[in-house]
Order: structure tokens, then sequence, then C-alpha cells
């Protein structure tokens, strides 16, 4: 779809929210997919950049990544 929006109501009740943000998660459709990920910790959009490894979950910067093809 070009939105999650329109996935609502014929394949899902509602937009299932980001536990960071409190907002739908992060969507944006490809050329041949979709990337749909979270804020993560820091609850800012990195536009889909994942987030590092390195640290603890709190200090770490960039997104979770759910899906991206």
């Amino acid at each position: 779809p070009d939105a999650l929006s329109d996935l609502v109501p014929n394949h899902i009740a509602s937009l299932p929210e980001d536990p960071f943000s409190g907002q739908p998660f992060a969507y944006a459709p490809t050329n041949s997919s979709y990337l749909l990920y979270s804020t993560g910790p820091d609850m800012v959009s990195n536009n889909g950049e994942p987030m590092g490894e390195e640290g603890s979950l709190e200090e770490r910067v960039g997104d979770i990544v759910l899906h991206q093809g």
C-alpha cells in the first residue's frame, strides 16, 4: 500500500503502535517492497537507518528495522 493506513479496516483493525514513540510504526514503500521501522529508544526517526550494536540500548542511535526489502 501507499500508506499503512490503507490497510485499515479491511486488513487490520487499527495501526500497531511503536512502543517507543507511541505513534504508528514508520512505513515507506519502495520500488519492490517496503521499509517498516520503529524509532527505537532515542525516539527519533533516522529514516530507517538501523540502530548500532555498541553500548547499552539507551545509548544507541538509529531505528529498529522490522522489514526492509
